[in-house]
């Protein structure tokens, strides 16, 4: 359950849709102090408000596609028995150690850039597709095919569950009645008491005065629109990440995407906030690609 989207420009923070009166907040205020009360997106994502939210990784690692051997590239510690000869097998294929230690400090580091979420929004599917591309292509360049094949495989397996649990958990909620929004956006969230009463606490403590009330209906932060996920998707799982050019027309076609969606959640925006708003989760994309360039980057085996 969300009101809000935090981490984009100030104009994305007040839906009128909701008959909630947000207009005499500070919005950068509410940015800057919000984060305190919560690292994700999400404003309201506790379990204080409803107990399905912020599924732990360790339970989705538990309930999720990927085989039992190739967890072992996603838990936090890991318990391989090697061989004599220093190897350690994953679905009948060998790594060394140093294979396996370099594969999970991928993983390991992009599990916290692409974190585990209740719901996902169209820039969460964008970075799973670079999460997905970048493992590929560090497959490609660095292991043998059976590696490649066992590493990639897990991860499009822990992806997918990802978005089957936010399908399940989007699936128990209210179909939307906003014109327009729920064309993105098509599912909603009806305040409860309980919730009401953490909300205006929660803004209380930062010291902003709100009084939303039961019965509220919010919109849900989980991308609806198959037609929009799947462009975004197909765009990043096949582009060349080592491209610059390639990588320049992703993101501007992925920028083209955005703007419908976010012009209807917020309406009223001027062209020049939307296009703030767009770039601003476009530049979001390309500091992940680059934070992991060295693993994209051939190894020089590959020129010998």
């Amino acid at each position: 359950m969300d009101l809000f989207s935090l981490d984009a420009s100030p104009a994305q923070l007040v839906k009128s849709q909701t008959k909630v009166n947000y207009t005499k907040l500070d919005p950068e205020k509410l940015r800057q102090s919000v984060q305190s009360l919560n690292e994700s997106k999400n404003l309201i994502d506790s379990d204080d408000v409803n107990n399905k939210l912020n599924t732990s990784s360790h339970e989705l690692l538990k309930d999720s596609k990927i085989s039992h051997a190739a967890t072992i590239f996603f838990e936090s510690k890991s318990d391989a028995t090697y061989d004599e000869d220093g190897n350690v097998t994953v679905m009948d294929t060998k790594f060394s150690k140093e294979e396996l230690q370099n594969c999970r400090d991928l993983i390991q580091s992009m599990r916290s850039d692409v974190k585990t979420k209740s719901f996902l929004d169209y820039d969460d599917y964008a970075k799973q597709s670079i999460m997905t591309n970048i493992v590929t292509t560090y497959a490609k360049n660095n292991l043998n095919e059976d590696q490649a094949k066992v590493l990639t495989s897990a991860v499009k397996d822990y992806v997918n569950s990802q978005q089957d649990l936010a399908t399940e958990n989007s699936s128990k909620e209210t179909i939307s009645s906003f014109s327009g929004i729920k064309d993105y956006y098509g599912k909603s969230n009806i305040i409860s008491k309980e919730q009401a009463g953490y909300i205006n606490e929660s803004f209380n403590k930062i010291g902003l005065k709100t009084n939303v009330k039961e019965g509220t209906e919010t919109i849900l932060p989980q991308a609806t629109n198959e037609d929009v996920i799947n462009s975004i998707t197909s765009l990043f799982s096949n582009v060349d990440l080592n491209d610059p050019d390639e990588l320049d027309k992703a993101l501007s076609s992925y920028r083209e995407l955005l703007k419908p969606v976010y012009s209807t959640l917020n309406a009223g925006i001027s062209d020049k906030e939307l296009d703030n708003l767009v770039q601003s989760k476009s530049n979001d994309l390309s500091k992940l690609v680059n934070k992991y360039r060295s693993y994209m980057t051939p190894s020089i085996s590959d020129y010998a």
